[in-house]
């Protein structure tokens, strides 16, 4: 009882100690990181963001231009061409391979000589210099770059818009023979944008340099129209539309406090890249964060506390186990055997019906040892341990009293009974057959057997059991011997 209190207050100053030390933690963690956030949503944050948003949209425009300049390199698009486009259905059959095999919206050539808009549905039409919507054409014919990346409504697929890669096509001379590409509509950068938002918690959207919103996500109903007339980004967005140099960083105050605020300007597609973060926002990741490392605090010391108390439970065994139990033979030790016998014994003084000690002994053990090993005693210790507590009732006690000499009391059986259990020990022990490795030898037990007086002491009739064993030593051994009612001082055995 005492123990299980001294227990129980240990347990209960850990599990004081282990919550103090999550709260303190954690509350100071939050602080710290909420001051942090606040410096580094301006300083660190947004700058990333901003470059890996750039880098992403970069990325995505980079495999439509790859395959657009594998078009213009093609050998069969550039001698179908030279041989006078004179069949319409292998254009139409390359441009569509191409359009399913990169899984591009669209998929185009128009030739500089006939002026047709071939596409993967068939000829589209033919280009002129007079239609304002062919006038991208005619643009890129006279720039001296290989290609552009404009974003214009698709003709072809229900004026949607998309973003074209407009790619010239030449000859082995150089001369130009026409322009030709793939398109991806805004949905796919659509996509690009909700996955940004969801990994960085910021607000992403693009808008042309008047400030017209071309391009945000669906969850955010109020980026319509024109920049300029969004309510909280309107007043700072005259000083951002104005920059298409540099990086722009600002902020704007709102009832749920400031936005920061990193725009940049796309020369590729002549958009600029607006991204916002509140604080609040920014905030809500940590509540949540402090919420779940509180829960897994309390977790935590839950698990502590449990470990700690099936450990000490545990140990509580082993160290019972260790002092009362030889870990050998599974007899009691010595020590748990003299509580035993201090039992026994006030049960005798108190007229229980008399108690029986028996001294028991192997026979020559030290010569099993020399000639077989160390390890063959223990298991000969081991086995005829085994058939002596086998062989006593299960109120009787096996005792390892020292060395390969063991100690039997045996509970409300007189000196004639308790002889008659030596001798059944001593049989079972002498015909048993021990097998060690690839040997088989036999032992056997001399035994002294005495009974607990009541007037005497525990001392006393130990030692007259240990006389008895003595004799049945000097009397040739495996045999068993009553104890003499004349105390004798037992001579050293050889």
């Amino acid at each position: 009882m005492i123990f299980w209190n001294q227990k129980n207050r240990f347990l209960t100053l850990l599990g004081l100690i282990l919550i103090s030390g999550f709260l303190v933690i954690n509350l100071l963690g939050f602080r710290v990181a909420q001051n942090s956030v606040r410096s580094g949503i301006v300083e660190q944050g947004l700058p990333l963001t901003a470059d890996t948003v750039y880098s992403e949209v970069q990325r995505e425009l980079l495999r439509p231009v790859f395959i657009s300049k594998q078009m213009a390199q093609d050998i069969f698009l550039r001698d179908w061409v030279l041989a006078g486009e004179k069949d319409a259905a292998q254009i139409t059959r390359y441009l569509a391979n191409i359009q399913k095999q990169f899984k591009t919206n669209t998929c185009f050539f128009i030739s500089e000589k006939s002026r047709k808009y071939y596409q993967s549905k068939g000829t589209l039409k033919v280009v002129q210099e007079s239609e304002p919507r062919d006038a991208w054409y005619f643009r890129v014919r006279k720039m001296q770059a290989d290609y552009e990346i404009s974003a214009d409504p698709d003709l072809a697929n229900r004026n949607s818009m998309t973003i074209f890669i407009n790619y010239k096509l030449y000859d082995n001379q150089g001369a130009f023979l026409g322009v030709t590409g793939v398109g991806i509509t805004f949905n796919t950068l659509d996509a690009l944008i909700k996955n940004l938002e969801s990994r960085f918690g910021q607000k992403v959207y693009f808008t042309d340099k008047l400030g017209a919103i071309v391009l945000a996500s669906r969850i955010h109903p109020e980026l319509r129209g024109n920049i300029e007339t969004v309510q909280g980004i309107s007043s700072v967005a005259k000083q951002i539309l104005s920059n298409t140099q540099t990086l722009e960083r600002t902020s704007y105050p709102t009832s749920s406090g400031m936005v920061q605020v990193n725009s940049r300007f796309i020369p590729e597609l002549k958009w600029f890249m607006w991204i916002e973060q509140g604080e609040a926002r920014a905030f809500a990741p940590l509540q949540r964060s402090l919420q779940l490392n509180l829960a897994l605090s309390a977790l935590a010391t839950v698990l502590v506390l449990g470990l700690t108390f099936l450990t000490i439970n545990q140990y509580q065994k082993r160290l019972e186990k260790l002092a009362t139990v030889d870990t050998l033979t599974e007899a009691n030790t010595r020590s748990a055997g003299e509580i035993l016998l201090t039992q026994a014994h006030r049960e005798v003084l108190r007229g229980v019906q008399g108690c029986s000690l028996l001294l028991l002994d192997f026979d020559d053990f030290k010569t099993i040892n020399d000639t077989y090993g160390h390890t063959c005693g223990d298991t000969v210790l081991k086995e005829g341990i085994a058939l002596v507590k086998s062989t006593v009732r299960a109120v009787d006690s096996v005792i390892r009293w020292g060395g390969e000499e063991f100690l039997v009391i045996l509970k409300n059986v007189r000196l004639e009974e308790a002889s008659g259990v030596a001798e059944k020990i001593r049989l079972r022990v002498a015909h048993h057959v021990f097998h060690f490795e690839h040997e088989t030898l036999h032992a056997t037990l001399s035994l002294g057997v005495a009974q607990l007086e009541g007037q005497e002491s525990i001392i006393k009739a130990i030692q007259r059991a240990d006389l008895a064993l003595y004799e049945a030593k000097r009397t040739g051994k495996n045999r068993v011997c009553l104890s003499s009612p004349v105390l004798a001082v037992r001579p050293e055995l050889t």
